[in-house]
């Protein structure tokens, strides 16, 4: 039986990729596919001393990347391909795995096969059992989020599969974005609905897969090391993923400080400690290349793309299909230009700086919420935050910036 294992990244995240295809080679003896989200040209000069086979994603011939990359952000796009990559990867092999690149392996993916039985598709829950406490990822993150992390998932190719792609990847080329606030985060949502529609589902509940800071509550504190192996309730771990990492605070496990303090033994912190000495490794050797910014957020001119212009942009293909090359087309710039869509270059604070910036953006908006309602009624003041959570989105405000040729 044929196998693969594949994940999606820009440059940014090569280094996470790199040190999860060293844990797929060391556990798996399988050469990691890295779909790199970038534009060859600009990354002409990528040498790697790798395993893993870097593949870019504007080459699988997908008539409509260019487009997709247009309307899409970084991680929108990389997680809207993710249903046809599977696709076009199932052609050829008996069983694909896709991991995201913040994970890192520690047993033999191949093993994953004999969970499938009559099943098609394997997933994990984000955690097995209900948050108790008051906290961002209780019951209802997972109604917002999606109750399955797409950071891993497996698929058997055969007709259920098939059937269950097809249908999702038409969901994700035009509704893949991260917007909880009407029902949509990326690829990971739909899981949820699939439920509904496909019969080709097997949940991997044991605590041994993905394990992550999301599912601290009820796996950190069963993490033990037994000569040298990392073990959780007798069994050895299978895989973990470091999300929202900053590997120069490994012992703070997230910058999502989601984590209480008497979760964070002895064997986690070990296990994080471990993943940073990893990914620095791999990040000072690729400095040159991940200081470059993200292909699909310029022009080809080098204008950068401001989020509503990604949005008149897709009314636009929709309406009138691959017409264009957007990112080097001079009516679609002189747009942007007049209409203000072009985006700004900023610099990414450090996480101090970001927490005390968001706690003043809090008091404002409580001082705002509180003159509003003095002057509208409490009443009224439903109806306008309605209005707001509406123009939410720029989707619907895509008619104020109407791109035609």
């Amino acid at each position: 039986m044929k196998s693969c294992a594949f994940t999606v990244c820009n440059i940014a995240y090569l280094p996470r990729a790199l040190v999860l295809a060293e844990s797929m080679l060391k556990t798996s003896k399988i050469e990691l596919k890295i779909v790199l989200f970038e534009s060859r040209k600009k990354f002409s000069d990528l040498e790697l001393n790798s395993s893993a086979e870097i593949l870019f994603a504007e080459e699988f011939g997908f008539l409509d990347f260019q487009h997709l990359a247009m309307i899409y952000d970084v991680v929108e796009l990389t997680t809207a391909l993710k249903p046809r990559l599977t696709k076009y990867f199932c052609q050829n092999h008996d069983y694909v795995y896709f991991f995201d690149p913040d994970v890192v392996l520690y047993d033999d993916a191949n093993k994953l096969q004999h969970h499938f039985g009559e099943s098609s598709v394997l997933l994990t829950p984000h955690f097995n059992s209900p948050e108790q406490s008051d906290v961002w990822n209780d019951d209802v993150g997972l109604m917002r989020f999606g109750a399955f992390n797409l950071g891993f998932f497996a698929v058997r190719t055969c007709e259920q599969s098939k059937e269950f792609l097809d249908w999702w990847d038409k969901r994700c080329t035009f509704q893949c974005f991260f917007e909880t606030q009407f029902g949509l985060s990326t690829d990971q949502k739909w899981l949820n609905v699939a439920f509904a529609f496909f019969d080709c589902f097997k949940v991997l509940r044991s605590p041994i897969y993905n394990f992550a800071y999301w599912n601290a509550f009820e796996r950190f504190n069963k993490l033990r090391i037994v000569d040298g192996v990392y073990m959780i309730d007798g069994d050895p771990l299978f895989f973990a993923h470091i999300s929202s990492f900053n590997s120069a605070e490994p012992h703070c496990i997230t910058n999502r400080g989601s984590v209480r303090d008497q979760d964070k033994t002895y064997e986690v912190l070990e296990l994080f400690r471990e993943y940073a000495e990893l990914l620095n490794a791999k990040t000072l050797n690729m400095a040159s290349y991940t200081s470059r910014n993200y292909t699909y957020d310029y022009f080809e001119t080098g204008e950068k793309i401001g989020a509503p212009l990604r949005i008149a942009y897709l009314d636009y293909y929709k309406e009138n299909g691959n017409k264009i090359d957007p990112f080097n087309d001079s009516d679609l710039i002189r747009f942007a230009k007049r209409h203000n869509l072009l985006g700004r270059d900023t610099t990414v604070k450090a996480s101090l700086a970001q927490k005390e910036e968001q706690g003043v953006v809090i008091k404002l908006m409580r001082i705002f919420v509180n003159l509003t309602v003095r002057v509208v009624g409490s009443k009224r003041y439903r109806v306008l935050c309605n209005g707001f959570l509406l123009l939410s989105s720029p989707r619907t405000l895509s008619h104020v910036w109407n791109f035609r040729k």
